[in-house]
């Protein structure tokens, strides 16, 4: 008959000798979910920064020409449809072939509502600009961690996470009166440079702030 040991192991010794989480844990756990809190919700602001809405070139319609005699139709998974990106070069005579959107989209969205790809027209052929975002963000992400981590050796690391998490939460909301797309790409990538050492320096707080 086998017999089941009920001696307590080490780590149940070790746990023993912590005892329960205090107050002064509950108060830093609370200071790291508040230094969270701004920099998930700029991450998760990407993905309606960059909803695209349904879309078609702007063009004039008229009673003598509608949407057949200007846009093409295709066809993509069994459905048909009007091109997003195209117009006939001339509409009476399709045989010429289509050309660009030349004079800009129209947006299928509720009035009042935006975004980057509405706001810039990032469809079609300049749709690469926002799939790119996320892509150069994260290449910021890993040259910030190098860069914030010689920093934090030379300065301290405490200067260097409330700087980087002050200009983060900063940039966050410049984003939202930007005029021109090249300026909200390279404050978005800053974004990306700052957040690595938010990354880095929350698991510091946790394992050497919350330690017993």
């Amino acid at each position: 008959m086998t017999m089941i040991s009920t001696a307590p192991s080490h780590l149940d010794r070790i746990l023993l000798m912590v005892g329960s989480p205090g107050r002064y844990h509950f108060l830093v756990a609370f200071l790291l979910c508040c230094m969270q809190f701004p920099v998930s919700f700029s991450d998760h602001l990407l993905i309606f920064y960059t909803i695209t809405p349904k879309h078609r070139c702007r063009a004039d319609s008229n009673l003598t020409l509608g949407d057949y005699d200007l846009r093409p139709i295709v066809a993509e998974n069994g459905k048909r449809f009007y091109s997003a990106c195209n117009l006939y070069a001339d509409p009476l005579d399709h045989s010429k072939g289509t050309k660009p959107c030349d004079d800009g989209w129209e947006f299928m969205i509720k009035k009042g509502e935006s975004s980057v790809v509405t706001e810039w027209e990032l469809v079609c052929e300049r749709e690469s600009l926002v799939a790119l975002l996320p892509y150069v963000k994260a290449v910021a992400a890993m040259i910030g961690a190098l860069v914030t981590g010689i920093f934090a050796d030379k300065y301290g690391r405490k200067y260097v996470l409330i700087l980087c998490l002050l200009f983060h939460t900063i940039f966050g909301v410049f984003l939202h009166f930007l005029p021109v797309y090249g300026i909200f790409a390279t404050i978005f990538t800053l974004q990306g440079f700052l957040i690595a050492v938010r990354r880095i320096y929350v698991t510091y707080l946790k394992c050497y702030l919350l330690s017993p």
